[in-house]
């Protein structure tokens, strides 16, 4: 209950300030805005109203995401064919990559975390290579970001705003996407610690049933 208060509490002084915020912000001379001609504040049209409406668009397909099981057939007719327990944190890295790739980082870390700790943190004596695929698995969900704009609001926000076309942006994002992926790769498949055993009998189970139940 007290919990549920202060939720609210917090939302509405966000709220707030954020209208507040608006007043103290010297609108452009010249508006492309559409409610130029039929509001009288000048806060008021200098919103890029058409921007965050992408922005929230890209917010609702995010929800859409979450809620749905699409997530899981992209991962679980991969994981399935993982025997080790080497091959299975090199799996959560890839997916965690390629999800950020194309539904940006916190999709990618909202799925892949509680999946990594739900298989590899099962397996015995193994602190050393969880921890490793752990933190590898956020550094690609950030890296992996990097090529698209729509994957990250910020960048997104910065394209619609500067009005960037996508070789444009291409051209600054694809060097940087590349020396993420050779930045990755030697963490990845390099840095041993732990020899690499079978994954348990429980654990394959697991991903054997996650998958038939699709």
């Amino acid at each position: 209950m007290i919990r549920r208060y202060l939720k609210q509490f917090l939302l509405t002084l966000l709220a707030g300030l954020f209208l507040l915020s608006c007043f103290f912000i010297s609108p452009e001379k010249a508006s492309d805005s559409i409610l130029h001609g039929i509001l009288a504040f000048p806060f008021l049209r200098y919103f890029p109203l058409e921007n965050f409406s992408y922005l929230a668009t890209v917010l609702i397909l995010t929800s859409f995401l979450l809620h749905t099981p699409i997530l899981f057939y992209f991962t679980y007719p991969l994981l399935r064919f993982c025997k080790t327990r080497r091959g299975l944190a090199l799996s959560l890295i890839a997916v965690s990559f390629l999800l950020a790739l194309f539904f940006g980082t916190s999709v990618s870390l909202y799925f892949t975390l509680p999946l990594c700790m739900g298989t590899l943190g099962k397996e015995e004596e193994t602190p050393f290579l969880f921890i490793h695929c752990f933190c590898l698995q956020i550094l690609a969900a950030e890296m992996g970001s990097i090529l698209f704009p729509f994957t990250s609001l910020s960048e997104f926000y910065l394209f619609l705003q500067y009005n960037y076309s996508f070789p444009e942006y291409f051209r600054i994002s694809f060097l940087f996407f590349l020396f993420a992926i050779l930045f990755l790769l030697p963490y990845a498949l390099c840095f041993q610690k732990e020899e690499n055993h079978a994954l348990s009998f429980a654990v394959q189970e697991r991903l054997e049933i996650s998958y038939s139940a699709l």
